[in-house]
């Protein structure tokens, strides 16, 4: 036993060093996979040995729909591509007996039957609102990303798609007190929501706005394509990204958040997610 005293918060934690190894497992599943990757090994604390093999005594059974399937090393040869409603399990189990196990069901798709898309110029910035209507009503756990692109009509310059970065996406219609934009410099923005029965999306962002002035010579006129992707997430996977993101903006005097494990017997997560992507052209 290990007694710590956090003098900056008055705390005391007790660490039971006799804690016995528990197995990790991470591992994400898109429909329409046909093979997956899987880590997994042994969480120690840091004051403890591995055991032997650091996680090579570890073997991984993953079935589908009650089935297993072969694996190749860490990765799993699926016969065929994830589909709606698949149910993938996970053990993990060593050579000493120790067991821990996940399961995850693959989501359906978000059926969208129009999209709608308007942009403006504002300076140096173009204002973009999007509306998204719905076959039927959804209800669950969602991830929107938006992904912004200038297409030179110019073909002769190749009609290239230039990726451009999404300065900000409005939150007014997420009514989710976290959602929020995650690494804006380096991934789309993305938000996560928790929706119950609707009929369709609005929502707006900040982007960048690229075309010249037309009377300079180098002018060339763009026409801009909006990329939005909606996953829908199985209900771990958003627990999973919810503390996670929760997790990664504490500050050193906020209480540690627990990232959302389900591996039972272990840590880890074992989700799904399927996404649906629309492309709106906007001149």
């Amino acid at each position: 036993m290990i007694l710590l005293i956090a003098s900056c918060t008055s705390r005391e934690l007790t660490l039971d060093i006799n804690t016995p190894p528990k197995m990790y497992l991470n591992g994400i599943l898109p429909a329409g996979a046909s093979q997956v990757n899987f880590s997994y090994g042994w969480a120690t604390p840091l004051w403890k040995n591995l055991p032997a093999g650091s996680g090579q005594n570890i073997s991984i059974t993953v079935s589908l729909n009650g089935t297993a399937i072969p694996m190749l090393g860490d990765q799993a040869l699926i016969p065929r591509k994830l589909i709606a409603g698949d149910k993938i399990d996970v053990l993990l189990h060593s050579s000493d007996g120790i067991t821990a196990t996940a399961e995850t069901v693959i989501p359906p798709k978000v059926d969208v039957t129009s999209a709608f898309g308007e942009w403006k110029e504002e300076g140096e910035l173009s204002s973009v609102k999007v509306a998204l209507h719905f076959a039927r009503p959804i209800s669950g756990y969602f991830r929107l990303s938006v992904r912004s692109n200038w297409l030179p009509e110019d073909s002769k310059r190749g009609n290239r798609l230039e990726d451009r970065e999404i300065l900000a996406l409005g939150n007014s219609s997420f009514w989710h007190p976290r959602d929020r934009v995650l690494s804006p410099s380096e991934n789309p923005p993305v938000a996560l929501m928790e929706l119950a029965n609707k009929e369709s999306l609005d929502f707006e962002y900040k982007d960048v706005f690229i075309n010249s002035s037309s009377t300079e010579p180098w002018f060339t006129k763009h026409i801009y394509v909006a990329e939005i992707e909606v996953q829908r997430l199985s209900e771990e996977y958003y627990h999973y990204l919810v503390s996670y993101m929760e997790a990664n903006e504490n500050n050193s005097f906020a209480a540690p958040t627990n990232i959302s494990s389900n591996l039972r017997g272990g840590y880890g997560i074992l989700a799904s997610y399927n996404s649906s992507i629309i492309k709106i052209n906007m001149q």
